[in-house]
């Protein structure tokens, strides 16, 4: 005997787009009100005060992905069913997205080459 059961792989994803756009939303919201209510060069200010703050939680957040990897991988692996060879292909996937991600962070982030240039010149 066959049960209906509804596959929930359609409902995952339609919640995922409904967070994603609600955080957009969220995000253009807050932009919109401080544009409106805030002056731009404070605006500034408040971003350059704030910015030990965010590379703290940037690192933060870095090392909490990075140090959690295995953990987080066994676990989408054991839910997902995934072959052994794929769950080992993406616990050996750390330190390649690791070292593309600190790339990324000092080439765009901290500006690694315009002080390179800057020194330069």
């Amino acid at each position: 005997m066959a049960h209906n059961v509804i596959d929930p792989r359609p409902r995952r994803k339609l919640r995922a787009a409904g967070t994603f756009l609600l955080a957009v939303l969220v995000v253009l919201g807050f932009a919109l009100v401080l544009r409106t209510f805030v002056d731009v060069n404070v605006l500034g200010l408040w971003i350059d005060a704030a910015r030990p703050y965010l590379m703290v939680w940037r690192f933060a957040l870095f090392a909490a992905i990075f140090g959690a990897w295995p953990y987080w991988i066994r676990k989408l692996a054991d839910r997902r069913g995934w072959e052994t060879s794929v769950a080992v292909y993406w616990l050996n996937q750390r330190w390649r997205l690791a070292a593309w991600w600190i790339a990324i962070e000092l080439i765009l982030v901290q500006n690694l080459i315009g002080m390179i240039l800057g020194a330069l010149s």
